[in-house]
């Protein structure tokens, strides 16, 4: 009954959270370490800036800094450390 419980609040907490463009992973694990508080954090939180269409969300390996680059682009430039990193092109959907 209290595992049922822990993964209830953990899935409505990712729920929430992914309609926000927010992390659903980490929202699970939030919702299913502190059920109640992390149901009230989802509710709470401002929703992300969602990717633009036709680009996809990059973390750079070196810095963390997230970036929007083109769905198709093998590569791409850091705007906060200047790294070149290489990237696998999503294919076109």
């Amino acid at each position: 009954m209290i595992i049922a419980f822990i993964l209830i609040c953990g899935g409505a907490s990712a729920a929430i959270a992914n309609g926000k463009n927010r992390s659903a992973a980490g929202f699970f694990l939030l919702g299913a370490l502190f059920p109640l508080i992390g149901l009230i954090v989802a509710l709470l939180i401002s929703p992300g800036h969602p990717v633009p269409k036709g680009m996809r969300k990059v973390t750079c390996p070196r810095c963390g800094t997230h970036q929007n680059i083109g769905a198709s682009d093998s590569e791409y430039e850091c705007w906060q450390c200047k790294q070149t990193s290489e990237t696998t092109p999503l294919a076109n959907r």
